[in-house]
């Protein structure tokens, strides 16, 4: 029974201390299947870039690896061919760390001796376990960099960033102090985090939310001040309907000039219903698009007459192909709105909303004849649209309050007391403004 025992205890003693060098396999071949669908999700998106493995020379208890980014079209943005990152693992018993590293870029030295004084403000770390999962964190040190006759102050932050394999799902968090330039503009205390799925390259369902703690301007003797600004974005997708939801939430808690100020600022924007394979496909394009546009711009510098034509040459060869996608979108069940917009002045309390949702698929062609007759319009869609505020920010009252169309008796807007109040909606396919019946053929 000793001798049992004894050859147990070797045997896993030995698989222990080799459980390093069998990680060490299975990050590499993790790696490589990281690349690869890095690679593929490029290649969807049509953006021209890459990912390139240079060299992987795995050891027992480390390796190294160096891979590079080839930023395709993005180069001309940001004048950068490709970014090379040089990796140095150390093969653990349950996992692998990575120490990352930009030392391959001459530019990336260039610019850390030159603007930074040698010191290096960013460092990052990855654990990939044997599990698949990957855990990245990455934190900022406190530098400064001058930019011309200023100074930029940026704090220290971290970010920790989570996925797998397969890349298919992300959630990350982050703190960071923020940056100033002191005299001219802060941003300070920024909170961030996402949490998100993979549905296709151009769909991820999830939410992403950006938190910051103020936000300062000076010019001058003027000072303009924003505390909590708030963003939220969210999509959901129905896998039954091949349709997304899509919402975005904005709120500020105050934003004042030193004179006057607006506060609990808040406004929702969305879409629901939108067609699924119509916004890969403008979102294929818009890529494309940008794309170009970039390597474009890049060519004609400061020229403002050359800008103008790369402008209206890629809307003329792009135009017909967005206007084609817009119309897929026009789709019964599809909508879109404003809502809980809301916000208090020291005039008063603002409010409103707008809701349009399509009744009944509608085409570019059907669009047409609604030229000569408006009201047909109301056959495919329902709109309602509500707004409330205080007479006295109207500078043109008298013209919101006029009656707009022949007929009519009341404005875009009823005053009541010292509000002004709006209300419109559609009823059996007809237009309705504060409870009277407009007729768009007049």
């Amino acid at each position: 029974m000793k001798k049992i025992a004894i050859g147990i205890v070797l045997i896993l003693a030995i698989a222990a201390c080799c459980m390093p060098f069998v990680n060490g396999i299975i990050m590499e071949k993790g790696f490589n299947r990281c690349l690869d669908e890095l690679n593929r999700m490029y290649t969807e998106s049509g953006t021209n870039a890459s990912a390139t493995l240079v060299r992987y020379e795995r050891g027992f208890l480390n390796s190294e690896i160096e891979w590079k980014l080839n930023l395709g079209d993005l180069k001309a943005l940001y004048g950068i061919d490709e970014i090379i990152l040089l990796e140095r693992a150390e093969h653990g018993f349950t996992d692998v760390t990575s120490y990352s590293s930009l030392e391959k870029n001459d530019w990336y030295l260039k610019f850390i001796e030159e603007k930074l004084g040698g010191k290096e403000p960013v460092s990052l770390v990855t654990t990939y376990a044997v599990t698949g999962d990957i855990h990245s964190e990455i934190d900022i040190s406190a530098f400064s960099l001058a930019v011309e006759d200023q100074t930029i102050e940026v704090q220290p932050g971290t970010m920790s960033f989570d996925t797998d394999l397969q890349l298919d799902s992300f959630v990350m968090t982050g703190d960071w102090g923020g940056a100033a330039i002191p005299g001219t503009v802060a941003v300070n205390n920024v909170a961030f985090s996402s949490d998100v799925t993979k549905i296709s390259t151009y769909i991820w369902e999830g939410v992403t939310a950006l938190r910051v703690a103020s936000i300062t301007a000076e010019e001058q003797a003027q000072k303009i001040a924003m505390t909590d600004l708030s963003v939220e974005y969210g999509v959901e997708y129905d896998q039954e309907k091949k349709a997304l939801a899509i919402e975005a939430l904005y709120g500020v808690e105050e934003i004042s000039d030193g004179v006057e100020k607006v506060e609990d600022a808040t406004v929702t924007i969305g879409a629901k219903g939108v067609d699924g394979a119509a916004y890969e496909e403008a979102m294929r394009l818009y890529l494309e698009l940008a794309g170009k546009l970039f390597t474009d711009i890049s060519t004609v510098g400061d020229d403002p007459k050359a800008l103008e034509r790369v402008l209206q040459d890629k809307m003329m060869n792009y135009g017909l192909q967005l206007m084609a996608i817009y119309e897929k979108f026009l789709k019964e069940g599809f909508e879109v709105y404003v809502k809980d917009m809301s916000a208090t002045l020291p005039q008063g309390d603002l409010s409103g909303g707008v809701v349009l949702k399509m009744k009944k698929d509608l085409t570019m062609a059907q669009i047409m004849p609604m030229m000569n007759d408006p009201e047909m319009i109301f056959e495919y869609l329902d709109y309602t649209s509500d707004f409330v505020m205080p007479s006295v920010l109207a500078e043109n009252k008298a013209q919101m309050i006029t009656p707009l169309l022949p007929g009519m008796s009341k404005g875009f807007f009823v005053e009541e007391g010292e509000t002004l109040k709006h209300h419109a909606e559609t009823r059996e396919q007809k237009l309705y403004l504060n409870g009277e019946q407009v007729n768009l053929n007049y």
